[in-house]
């Protein structure tokens, strides 16, 4: 894991399990957060002060060596429903961010949901957007303000997975699916594909790009993706819970080729994906 050594970094989502494993890769540093709400869950001590008015962070602090913009709204199963807090914490709080601090190195973490439905069969880092959901629009939008920055990074991350990670995604479904009712439900055929990242291998990224020399846009993803019936699968045989068929599926598949990100970084994804998913259960 590289290391960041004697710098003054604001971490924009301070009370998050990414925020929590990137201050533990910092050494000698000055760290600074901002909140939206307070999380008693979260160890502040590391933190040099947390602040949960964006003014009073701006007021008080002049400049920063490094920003890492974590927080975000994921509207989990309302990717298309309006609502302020989407423009909020995906854009405004953005823009308001690279007013002040122009001379900052800003990582920004985007979302590869900015690419909508594939066009062609592997996402690659320059391919097409295709009709994103409201919420990857708001992603996208970030990643505009962003690019207008003097030095940044951007991280267009899949689905973040492993231990602590509380999200609504597929695999903690499944789990509390299996954990509740001893029971699973796979749309479809279980077939269709999805990308996970680990969340040690996601800030594993975060901090080589956060000390890159140059402007990046990268994809955030594994090597390679998983079936919904591969993961029901795990979880069924550490739990035993059963696995039934239900519905249909219309969703796409999501493959990914990041090689030409990874070399950029000289990093590749390390986390073993059924283990890890085990770990979790």
């Amino acid at each position: 894991m590289a290391i960041i050594q004697n710098k003054k970094i604001l971490i924009v989502g301070a009370n998050s399990l990414i925020a929590s494993k990137i201050v533990a890769q910092l050494v000698n540093c000055h760290v600074v957060g901002l909140i939206n709400n307070n999380d008693n869950r979260v160890d502040y001590n590391s933190f040099e002060k947390v602040h949960s008015s964006l003014n009073s962070l701006i007021k008080e602090n002049k400049h920063f060596d490094l920003i890492f913009l974590i927080a975000a709204y994921i509207p989990y199963g309302k990717m298309d429903v309006p609502d302020k807090k989407l423009f909020i914490s995906n854009i405004d709080i953005i823009a308001q961010i690279v007013k002040a601090y122009s001379e900052s190195r800003i990582v920004f973490t985007s979302s590869v949901a900015v690419y909508g439905n594939p066009i062609s069969r592997v996402i690659r880092i320059g391919s097409a957007f295709n009709n994103p959901n409201l919420y990857g629009l708001t992603k996208l939008a970030g990643e505009t303000i962003i690019k207008m920055h003097k030095s940044y990074g951007i991280i267009r991350l899949s689905s973040l997975y492993g231990c602590g990670v509380t999200s609504d995604t597929f695999i903690n479904r499944l789990i509390r699916q299996a954990n509740e009712d001893n029971t699973i439900k796979i749309f479809g055929t279980g077939k269709r594909l999805q990308n996970y990242i680990h969340i040690d291998d996601a800030v594993e990224i975060m901090i080589k790009v956060a000390v890159l020399d140059e402007n990046i846009v990268m994809l955030g993803v594994s090597k390679e993706s998983h079936s919904n019936i591969e993961i029901a699968n795990i979880v069924s045989e550490k739990t035993k819970a059963n696995i039934i068929y239900v519905g249909i599926d219309e969703s796409c598949d999501y493959l990914y080729d990041a090689e030409d990100c990874f070399k950029k970084i000289s990093f590749y994804p390390q986390k073993e994906f059924k283990q890890s998913v085990i770990e979790m259960i």
